[in-house]
């Protein structure tokens, strides 16, 4: 452990290690080594503090100075300016708060010295990395997938490739649910990837098993385990956040959804009156435009729908049949 400690010390306090050295004495010697290096690590650190809040300036002037960029962002104060010496054009800039640094970013696009500058966030390649790591590891594949949800990620697809043909190769093993063979959007050709469902996972783990790494239409064709689609989710439209149309869209489909949202008496403004007209024996214009009635048409129409409601339902009635029973929801046969 001594020795070790002796690696990462200066020529000036290293020690010689002799046979008259007792342990004790030892020991405090590289108690005392590690105590020195502690202290230099944290030196260390301290002469380079981590900026939380910092942002990326590209597209600056070769002559662009420190004052310059200050001045760019008043009257947000800065704790930190740095220009790279080696790279010209760019600069990092750091501010104390998320707050200021959202501010900052209004300042993208603008103009420093007749140059547009592009002011965005500055994020760490470490932590990016990170991110990325964790993206793919959950998004990984499973073998155990397959048994779950049927479903098989095709790829090194000919570009060729028809839907037809990629059922006609897995029908073999069992039933399909899905075949989707994603179309690029600008070339209007295929991506050469694809996806396959089976209803049945059983069939999907035989598919697997015995196609991946065979060749089809001239390449190798390789098969990996793939989760089940994700479900879309309708978007739950709050009232604060949403305006009255998008409620009333929102509550449209949800009583789209049920099996009772219908009136079973409805009556449409045209069909009320055409009984009325006929039921009175009037014409249809005079009941509309009756001038020498105080109320209004929508007020008649109303009052005429109301009677022949009232009028259909106590026929119905009459004759045994339970209008209510239309209203409750659908029970098991």
């Amino acid at each position: 452990e001594f020795l070790k400690l002796q690696r990462n010390v200066g020529k000036d306090n290293k020690q010689v290690w002799s046979n008259d050295v007792t342990e004790e004495k030892a020991v405090n010697k590289a108690t005392e080594v590690c105590n020195k290096v502690k202290i230099n690590e944290e030196k260390e650190q301290v002469k380079k503090p981590k900026f939380l809040h910092t942002i990326n300036i590209r597209g600056l002037p070769y002559k662009c100075t420190k004052s310059k960029i200050r001045n760019f962002f008043d009257p947000l104060k800065p704790i930190s300016i740095r220009l790279p010496p080696k790279i010209k054009g760019i600069a990092y800039v750091s501010f104390e708060s998320e707050q200021e640094l959202k501010q900052s970013l209004v300042k993208h696009r603008g103009f420093l010295d007749g140059h547009r500058v592009e002011v965005t966030k500055y994020e760490d390649k470490s932590n990016a990395n990170e991110a990325t790591q964790k993206v793919y590891k959950e998004n990984e594949p499973a073998e155990e997938d397959v048994c779950e949800s049927g479903r098989i990620f095709l790829r090194n697809l000919c570009y060729s490739c028809t839907e037809e043909d990629i059922e006609q190769l897995f029908s073999k093993y069992g039933p399909l649910s899905e075949v989707s063979l994603p179309i690029d959007s600008f070339t209007k050709k295929l991506k050469g990837f694809g996806f396959v469902t089976f209803i049945f996972p059983e069939h999907a783990v035989k598919a697997f098993t015995e196609l991946d790494g065979n060749i089809f239409q001239g390449r190798v064709l390789h098969l990996i385990p793939a989760k089940s689609k994700p479900e879309k989710k309708e978007t739950s439209w709050s009232a604060g956040s949403s305006s009255f149309k998008n409620e009333k869209e929102q509550k449209r489909k949800e009583e789209a959804n049920s099996s009772h949202n219908w009136n079973t008496l409805f009556l449409g403004a045209n069909a009320v009156a055409d009984l009325m007209s006929e039921k009175y024996g009037v014409t249809k214009s005079k009941l509309i435009a009756d001038k020498d009635s105080r109320e209004s048409v929508a007020v008649r129409m109303a009052l005429g729908e109301t009677q022949l409601v009232m009028e259909t339902k106590k026929f119905l009635l009459s004759n045994g049949i339970d209008v209510d029973a239309f209203k409750e929801t659908p029970t098991a046969r």
